[in-house]
């Protein structure tokens, strides 16, 4: 398994799909070796996870350095040092390693995972180099419409991509409509090699975030509302959310001793920080720091409502958080379309009430008028419902092992 985000790099949904993958394949039958990178190839690290590896699964990092970090003069760099990604030092020493790992335990499958481009074309080296069966998790797209930007990274994304779209056996999709994006994109292509298996929560993860929830329970009767995770200020712009917060806050609907939303982990903290004091807001909306992923679940389960922001750049897209969100049985407001994947399942599990187009601040208004109003009363899933345990990670362990076993 061929993955740059690992513990203990904290990069949530990234880490958590190949962390919780290879840990429960070993209950399946299979057994993981994952090829990763030293700690020092990330910003954002924490050992909070390491224990979380099973030790039925052997890891090997390597070097990589981070252009931006490692290899820039003050902040800056040339353009083809971060071709097809920051990271690309680590093709050379991932290849080696991987010729290593192969030569030693003679695995049955390659898997990698993208969106570090470079993780795939390690994969792709040394599947041409020893003829193994290649899976790629690739979650979401390599070429967007607005997405890679660069006219020559968009070039080289593009040539990738048609190099693991040829040779890997199964190529596995978080969201249906990316999936289907590929679909119209290689209409050459056998429809049996696109594969659905969604992104999804750990229950252990969530069961010790039970047990310590009371660490976070809250102290107030004012209705608490949460975005958990970084807000980007394209494809998540918070603007409009303000700006209809601002209203609510001027017809004194909602005020410092009846309400607060907290902002956490935004990944832009000082320009968000800045919005919100032009708005005058800062006695209702908090930026919180970035906390351990368990503190993080804990406060999903400690307030009255989780918030998911999604522009219409993503509707082919599902943010991890959204089954997080399920799972934590709290009342949902999505900031997005009606076309999103994000809305399609919520509607699928009769949690779609709550919805406002992110660029719209009268309809989002509105809709957060009633929302909070009702917050006491909407009925959310249970987490022992069926349906939400099809989200575990468990579960889509299980989807994962069933790919290999075909391929086998």
């Amino acid at each position: 398994m061929i993955a740059f985000h690992f513990p203990p790099i904290k990069v949530s949904s990234s880490v958590q799909r190949t962390l919780k993958f290879s840990s429960y394949l070993a209950d399946l039958g299979w057994k993981a070796i994952v090829l990763t990178v030293k700690a020092m190839a990330s910003s954002s690290v924490s050992n909070e996870q390491l224990k979380e590896i099973s030790p039925k699964v052997t890891v090997k990092r390597c070097l990589a350095l981070d252009s931006s970090r490692h290899l820039s003069i003050k902040g800056k760099y040339f353009s083809w040092m971060a071709w097809p990604d920051r990271w690309n030092s680590w093709i050379l020493s991932g290849t080696l390693a991987g010729i290593q790992i192969i030569r030693k335990y003679r695995p049955d499958i390659i898997w990698s995972t993208y969106p570090i481009v470079s993780a795939n074309v390690i994969a792709l080296i040394v599947h041409k180099l020893f003829k193994i069966p290649w899976v790629v998790d690739l979650r979401d797209p390599m070429i967007d419409d607005w997405f890679p930007s660069s006219k020559s990274l968009r070039k080289i994304h593009k040539y990738i991509e048609k190099k693991l779209v040829k040779n890997a056996s199964a190529i596995i999709f978080t969201s249906p409509g990316t999936l289907n994006l590929y679909k119209k994109r290689y209409l050459d292509i056998d429809e049996a090699k696109w594969i659905l298996i969604r992104n999804g929560y750990d229950e252990e993860n969530f069961t010790r975030a039970i047990i310590n929830q009371n660490l976070l329970s809250k102290k107030n009767k004012k209705v608490t509302l949460l975005h958990s995770g970084i807000i980007y200020p394209d494809d998540r712009d918070p603007t409009h959310l303000l700006g209809a917060l601002q209203v609510l806050n001027k017809s004194f609907f909602l005020n410092s001793e009846n309400f607060e939303l907290i902002l956490r982990a935004t990944g832009h903290d000082q320009l968000i920080q800045e919005m919100i004091i032009e708005r005058g807001l800062e006695q209702l909306v908090t930026i919180a720091p970035v906390i351990s992923y368990q503190e993080a679940l804990q406060e999903m389960l400690s307030v009255d409502g989780l918030i998911v922001m999604q522009g219409n750049s993503c509707n082919h897209q599902t943010p991890a958080k959204v089954y997080e969100y399920l799972r934590a049985a709290k009342p949902i407001l999505l900031l997005g379309s009606r076309l999103s994947d994000s809305y399609e399942i919520l509607k699928e599990v009769e949690q779609a009430n709550y919805v406002a187009d992110l660029d719209n601040a009268v309809m989002i208004e509105k809709t957060l008028a009633e929302f909070i109003k009702n917050i006491k009363d909407i009925t959310t899933l249970s987490p022992s419902s069926e349906k939400v345990q099809s989200f575990s990670r468990k579960e889509q362990t299980k989807q994962l092992a069933g790919v290999l076993n075909n391929i086998c």
